[in-house]
């Protein structure tokens, strides 16, 4: 299985950590974000909706009843769920795409990161949410963040959240 990589000018991947890259597909797309389980690939793209690889980034297909047309900023894989964050909101599949529901509890253009059953969500405001059911439910977490700082760059593992944000402070939550 190879490493791959989203660009303004498609997919990259390579097979040797890296030393070398090639394209793999989507070359005319901006790739935003990629969600990779065993030889299936989701790729989000700004303007052109999802695109799905199921032979390892060998080739690309859209996403049956994707926001299409639409600014996909995140795809998120949690257990058998897909939660996506596009200009439309968040969205959550858990039929691989096939069909579509609205995470109207989190703000929209959220950014997620999940471990485990647990998803984590945080918005640039400084908001974060968390769901320990692959993404079905969602509830606001205090992570102790001032409500004037902006969250930027999130990780999980499987039993706590890290935020670090524009206060040059990193913030720790257990689940």
């Amino acid at each position: 299985m190879g490493i791959f990589a989203g660009t303004t000018n498609g997919i990259f991947l390579t097979f040797d950590s890296g030393d070398t890259w090639g394209p793999s597909g989507l070359s005319s797309e901006y790739v935003s974000s990629l969600a990779v389980n065993g030889g299936t690939v989701f790729a989000g793209t700004m303007g052109n909706g999802l695109f799905v690889s199921i032979n390892d980034g060998a080739t690309w297909v859209p996403v049956t009843n994707a926001p299409t047309g639409s600014y996909i900023y995140q795809v998120v894989l949690s257990g058998s769920n897909m939660i996506v964050s596009c200009i439309n909101g968040n969205l959550i599949s858990t039929d691989n795409g096939l069909s579509w529901t609205s995470v109207s509890a989190l703000p929209t253009q959220a950014n997620f990161v999940s471990s485990g059953n647990f998803v984590v969500a945080r918005n640039y405001g400084g908001g974060v949410y968390l769901s320990s059911d692959n993404g079905l439910n969602w509830s606001s977490i205090s992570m102790g963040i001032p409500p004037n700082v902006n969250a930027y760059a999130l990780c999980a593992s499987p039993t706590c959240a890290y935020l670090a944000a524009d206060d040059n402070k990193l913030y720790k939550k257990f689940f």
